[in-house]
């Protein structure tokens, strides 16, 4: 029996972003049950987002607990220079503790692909034996 999933996000249910990513898992894992948490959580928001998570993950059941919140870090967001997004992406996606198993990394909309990539080192970093990138939507 697939485990349960539970997926909050900052994503609001103004666009299709929450129905694409429960298609994208319908396909991954036709039947794992989704639990929505949550899509209020005020955009780029992380602390509020980690808050709203905590507060909620005594009442799920053992499964994936997906948690999506854009931290404002890719290409294109202001004048960023490289090393300042290499240093905000190592502060967004620090992990508390081992990332044991596989870390599903969710990226609304990908440029260059660069905060995926970096994230990804992080998740390898911190022990996660498989990173699986999913991209919402790809910049044209």
């Amino acid at each position: 029996m697939p485990r349960p999933i539970t997926f909050l996000s900052d994503y609001g249910l103004r666009d299709e972003f929450v129905g694409v990513v429960h298609a994208v898992i319908a396909r991954i894992a036709p039947d794992a049950a989704v639990i929505d948490l949550g899509h209020g959580v005020p955009r780029h928001d992380v602390e509020a987002g980690a808050r709203m998570l905590a507060r909620s993950l005594p009442y799920a059941p053992a499964g994936v607990h997906l948690a999506i919140v854009d931290p404002e870090v890719g290409p294109g967001r202001g004048a960023m220079n490289s090393a300042q997004r290499v240093a905000a992406v190592h502060r967004r996606f620090a992990f508390e503790g081992e990332a044991a198993g596989a870390v599903l990394l969710v990226d609304d909309l990908v440029g260059t692909g660069w905060t995926l990539t970096l994230a990804a080192q992080a998740a390898r970093a911190a022990g996660a034996t498989e990173v699986l990138p999913v991209a919402l939507a790809v910049e044209a």
